[in-house]
């Protein structure tokens, strides 16, 4: 349907071609010949454009303008004037008139260029408002969005930090202590670390494929293994690390999570003073420092919740009375400073031994947190025995 013109026009002459012209053009047209009458028709007829004379007697064209803009701000306003270069027309411009169309009339085409592009800008007008309204609205509700879901993000985190040992932690005189830094909010890599037996001590180091909340959910159930091996396992097992492995492998298995586990686990033998440990294909390798130097722990065993039935080499380790072991994930490389792979191997070897047995001093020279921007989690784990450091609740 064409718009509705209101014509506002005090000589009966001009009116009436006006009429006519927009007429012929499709526009519906109303027509009032003062102010009053004007602005009751305007009532009546629901104009959606004004052609209102700045010269009407009973009311100036001025005053009409701002009454109209004041009213009806949504209604575009074209003027007609006897002189383009009047200063009232300054004025009517600058309160918002579209357009002006100077006398004598008589070009159809250009009231009809006038007319068209006046209600072409308005509707243009309208619609960024209505566009704008939308993105207002759009952008409130992402924002809330956002916000529970930081909330979400932090009960996560706080949920996965509950779940974490305390560190750091004393068993059996050896002090136990990690640090895990996130690449995102929620991590990926997990260690836990509890006595078995009055003898003995299970540790390790996971690192779930992916990163964010699918994988930091795979750490809510190595910790309920955890717990279901201080409560299930079997005494072989204490000699045997690579069968706790394989059981772990099978749990993954069974929940068709798609995410694989590389992870290092240890069981410390108290009364036989010996390590005993295997690796599911988790890089880098632990660091053995003793008094004879550093010496990683290289141990052959693939991926958990990959391959069934997959086998893994058992390590029985010998410890002195002093030592520490650094356990790693992978997103420690991406922290070291050497650009290849056996400058990083080296490097870590370095840091191991510069440490001394404290995780203080260890991730302080890893120095993880100045990274511009990690690509993945950095988690560190670290065993010491024989060596002073913060002080660490005793755990029977």
């Amino acid at each position: 349907m064409k718009a509705r013109v209101l014509v506002i026009d005090q000589p009966e002459d001009e009116r009436a071609w006006l009429e006519a012209t927009l007429q012929n053009d499709g526009f519906q047209v109303c027509c009032a010949a003062s102010s009053a009458a004007g602005l009751s028709e305007l009532a009546r007829c629901s104009a959606d454009l004004v052609l209102c004379d700045l010269g009407l007697t009973d009311e100036h064209g001025e005053g009409l303008l701002t009454r109209l803009r004041r009213e009806r701000p949504e209604l575009p306003v074209v003027v007609l004037t006897g002189d383009a270069q009047d200063s009232t027309l300054g004025r009517a411009m600058g309160q918002g008139a579209a357009d002006f169309l100077a006398r004598p009339l008589g070009d159809a085409a250009g009231v009809h260029h006038a007319v068209s592009c006046a209600l072409e800008r308005f509707r243009l007008r309208d619609e960024n408002e209505r566009v704008k309204g939308e993105l207002e609205t759009a952008n409130g509700e992402l924002r809330r969005a956002l916000e529970a879901l930081h909330r979400d993000q932090a009960a996560g985190r706080q949920l996965q930090e509950g779940m974490l040992p305390e560190t750091p932690t004393a068993i059996g005189g050896v002090t136990f202590a990690h640090k895990i830094l996130p690449s995102l909010y929620l991590s990926g890599d997990y260690v836990d670390y509890f006595p078995i037996t009055d003898q003995h001590v299970l540790f390790y180091l996971a690192d779930v494929s992916g990163h964010g909340a699918p994988s930091a959910f795979v750490t809510v159930l190595l910790k309920q293994f955890s717990n279901r091996l201080r409560r299930e396992y079997r005494p072989h097992m204490l000699e045997h690390p690579d069968d706790i492995l394989s059981w772990l492998n099978q749990e993954l298995l069974d929940s068709h999570l798609q995410r694989h586990v590389t992870l290092f686990l240890g069981i410390l033998d108290f009364g036989q003073g010996v390590l005993r440990c295997a690796n599911a294909g988790h890089f880098p390798e632990p660091r053995l420092v003793t008094e004879g130097g550093v010496e990683r722990l290289s141990l052959k065993g693939k991926p958990l919740g990959l391959f069934e039935a997959p086998s893994f080499q058992v390590l029985e380790k010998t410890l002195p009375e002093a030592f520490s072991l650094a356990l790693f994930s992978d997103g420690v490389l991406d922290v070291l400073s050497e650009a290849t792979l056996a400058g990083k191997d080296d490097q870590l070897d370095a840091l191991a031994a510069a440490a001394e047995g404290q995780l203080p001093t260890l991730w302080s020279l890893l120095a993880p947190e100045g990274a511009d921007a990690l690509p993945d989690d950095v988690a560190c784990l670290l065993l010491s025995q024989g060596a002073a450091g913060p002080d660490a609740q005793e755990l029977s």
